[in-house]
């Protein structure tokens, strides 16, 4: 399940900060810009934030370098070369059970050896207790990569690798992204809003009384 945030100002909203801003130059178009472009990045700083409070696996397992597409997508509304909307999707891939900490477990087989009998994971830091899995094993590559696998019918091969959840449903989970969604998102981008418009005007006033001297 992804997360997907969307702000932008409605029309009676920017009618009245057209109103504010007066004769500014572009003013409408400049203060929608600064205000999207504050809230998306707080927005993708908590996301990120309380995926990996929840996640127990290191930032590079999350956003992997060779991934041709962040599970954080930031997208924009332009206008005439202004920012007028945007958007923080949370999607992203699944990311390897092998990844959750994962432990290989084994049993005295027919033989006299050991061999592979589950592995155990953690998906949580929050909700810590360990799960444990029968008929998975890690094998030893030589590239070194760990991951569990499961094999798919009686023979040894193929086989089939598990995944553990993504970082889209692992965020929509999250009290702390829930809230921002519902309330904090559109409260803190209409705060900046007012911000960068009182910055504004209070800059055009001051530019005008140092002129008429």
């Amino acid at each position: 399940m992804p997360v997907d945030l969307h702000v932008e100002l409605d029309k009676t909203q920017s009618r009245a900060l057209r109103r504010y801003l007066g004769d500014i130059r572009n003013g409408t178009p400049r203060v929608l810009s600064r205000a999207t472009k504050r809230t998306t990045d707080t927005s993708r700083v908590n996301f990120d934030r309380a995926v990996r409070q929840d996640l127990p696996v290191k930032k590079r397992d999350v956003y992997r370098r060779n991934d041709r597409r962040s599970p954080m997508q930031v997208r924009f509304v332009r206008r005439g070369g202004f920012i007028t909307g945007g958007r923080v999707v949370v999607e992203g891939r699944r990311i390897p059970l092998g990844r959750f900490t994962a432990r290989q477990h084994t049993r005295k087989g027919a033989r006299g050896g050991r061999v592979p009998s589950s592995v155990s994971y953690r998906l949580s830091k929050i909700k810590g207790r360990q799960r444990v899995t029968k008929d998975l094993f890690i094998p030893n590559l030589r590239s070194g990569y760990q991951g569990v696998f499961s094999r798919v019918g009686r023979s040894r091969l193929p086989v089939d690798e598990k995944m553990g959840p993504s970082v889209g449903h692992v965020a929509s989970k999250r009290p702390e992204v829930r809230a921002w969604l519902r309330d904090g998102a559109r409260s803190h981008f209409e705060q900046q809003v007012r911000r960068e418009a009182t910055h504004l005007v209070q800059r055009a006033r001051v530019s005008r009384a140092g002129g008429a001297r």
